[in-house]
C-alpha cells in the first residue's frame, strides 16, 4: 500500500497537471509560457510514477530510505522527473517522428533551394528539410534545437508544386513563431496524458502559420487546394 506522502504526491500532481494543461490552452498566453506549462504538465505526470517507483524500491530495501516514506529521496525524484520531461520534449519526441518514417535529409534540389530562399527573405536560419518514407500525405516541423521540416513522399506526389510551396511556407510559419515544439508537446500529451484527451484544441497557431503562406504567395488558393487534396485522400483511404 502507498503511504500518505505518496498518495498526497499523486493527488497533488494530477490536479496541478490538469491546471497546467488547461493554462497551456489559453489563447492569450505567449509561446514561451505555453511551452513551459506543457513541460510542467509532463513533469507533473512523471513525478507520481517516479515517486511510486522510489517507494517500491524502499519497500524492497533497494535503497536506504527514511522510515514511513521516501522523503529523503524527494530532491532526486523531483530532479529525475524534471530531467526526464526535458529529454522527452527536446530529443525523444521530435526524433521518434524522424526515425519511425526513415526520414532522409535533402541537401539539394528545388525544395531545398526554396526553403533556403524563403528563409533568407524572412531573415531566419534555414531549417533542414527531410523527406519521410511514407505514402500518407504528412508535413510537420519542430524547432527545439535545430529547426527541421518533414514532408512525406505521399505529400510530394499528391500536391502540385505551388501547393507544396504553400505547405512548406506554412511550416516555416510555425518555425518562425517557434510554435512547432508546442504542437509536438501537445500532441504527445494527447497520447500520453489522460487529461489531455479532454482538452480543447485551439488553431490560433495554425491560422498564423497559414498567414505566412498567404503572405508569400499572395493568395490562399494553393493552401486551400492543398488542404482539400489531403482531406480527400484521407477520407478515401479510410
Amino acid at each position: 500500500m502507498f503511504n500518505s506522502f505518496t498518495v498526497s504526491v499523486i493527488i497533488t500532481s494530477v490536479l496541478l497537471a490538469a491546471l497546467t494543461l488547461w493554462l497551456a490552452q489559453r489563447k492569450q498566453l505567449g509561446y514561451k509560457l505555453k511551452i513551459a506549462l506543457l513541460y510542467m504538465h509532463l513533469f507533473l505526470l512523471l513525478l507520481p510514477t517516479i515517486q511510486v517507483a522510489a517507494q517500491t524500491s524502499c519497500a524492497l530495501e533497494v535503497f536506504m530510505c527514511q522510515q514511513n516514506g521516501v522523503i529523503s529521496h524527494s530532491p532526486l525524484i523531483i530532479i529525475g522527473a524534471f530531467m526526464l520531461a526535458l529529454i522527452l520534449g527536446y530529443f525523444v519526441i521530435p526524433n521518434m517522428y524522424a526515425t519511425s518514417y526513415k526520414a532522409k535529409l535533402l541537401n539539394e534540389g528545388k525544395w531545398f533551394e526554396f526553403i533556403a530562399l524563403v528563409s533568407r527573405k524572412r531573415s531566419i536560419k534555414a531549417p533542414r528539410l527531410y523527406v519521410l518514407d511514407t505514402a500518407i500525405p504528412r508535413a510537420f516541423s519542430f524547432s527545439a534545437i535545430k529547426s527541421k521540416i518533414f514532408i512525406s513522399v505521399g505529400m510530394l506526389e499528391l500536391l502540385s508544386d505551388l501547393e507544396i510551396q504553400a505547405v512548406l511556407l506554412h511550416e516555416i510559419g510555425h518555425i518562425e513563431r517557434r510554435s512547432s515544439l508546442q504542437k509536438l508537446l501537445l500532441g504527445f500529451a494527447r497520447v500520453a496524458s489522460p487529461l489531455a484527451t479532454f482538452s480543447p484544441a485551439h488553431n490560433d497557431e495554425e491560422i498564423r502559420a497559414d498567414a505566412v503562406a498567404v503572405e508569400e504567395q499572395g493568395t490562399s488558393m494553393h493552401l486551400r487546394t492543398a488542404y482539400a487534396r489531403v482531406r480527400e485522400y484521407l477520407n478515401y483511404s479510410l
